[in-house]
């Protein structure tokens, strides 16, 4: 028998082995989740937020082990951001409801992740409900103090936009303190200051977007 008939033999072989075709069709999925993904954050770089979330939709069922709450992750965040667009309010509310399940998912999966926890009091500050986004900006700081600055910043301007200045000029100066020299708009001495001085919230003149960074690569 000839080395060509050989290889064609063992292919065969191969093929006919359940673990093999095992692989294959893993490979075949990873490929998928792979695609869909990139294609759903190019949606989301060009703000194309319902269609990036229609296409990471796609891409959940694919997705296996570490890679399930990478999807979740920005499927809560692209509703999130599809609903901060939306101008249909009873839309708006669907999507908000849909983004905040996915965090709820998520977080069960991953309950220390400070990001997660930071991303979901954006959420609720954008769904009116202060409380809640505080004691989400809260638990962010105390999950991860080599990052707590940032989180206090929120933390301080959700307080703000509540009237709450005594509240937002203490969470500012933790921020400040943790972090003197932050790039992060509105930060340091002359905003503590303003704070202070404040009686009544500037309306919502002061919004934050520090959403949490995706990689373009799935893990394998």
């Amino acid at each position: 028998m000839t080395s060509e008939k050989l290889q064609k033999e063992a292919e065969k072989a191969a093929e006919s082995n359940p673990e093999y075709q095992k692989q294959v069709e893993a490979q075949k999925q990873s490929a998928g989740l792979k695609q869909l993904f990139d294609q759903g954050r190019e949606q989301y770089n060009q703000q194309h937020y319902t269609e990036a979330a229609a296409t990471f939709e796609k891409a959940l069922p694919l997705a296996k082990d570490r890679n399930i709450p990478i999807i979740m992750s920005q499927l809560a965040d692209t509703w999130g951001k599809a609903a901060s667009i939306e101008t249909d309010r009873d839309k708006r509310k669907q999507d908000e409801a849909t983004a905040l399940d996915y965090y709820n998912k998520v977080l069960a999966i991953a309950p220390n992740d400070a990001s997660l926890h930071n991303n979901l009091g954006h959420l609720y500050g954008d769904m009116g409900k202060s409380e809640d986004a505080m004691a989400e900006f809260k638990k962010a700081a105390d999950l991860d103090p080599s990052h707590a600055a940032n989180y206090y910043y929120n933390l301080g301007a959700i307080l703000v936009n509540t009237g709450k200045m005594d509240d937002a000029a203490v969470a500012l100066k933790k921020s400040t303190d943790l972090d003197p020299n932050s790039s992060t708009p509105g930060t340091g001495t002359g905003w503590l200051c303003w704070a202070r001085r404040q009686s009544s919230p500037t309306a919502h003149w002061f919004r934050l977007w520090h959403h949490r960074g995706f990689s373009d690569l799935l893990e394998a």
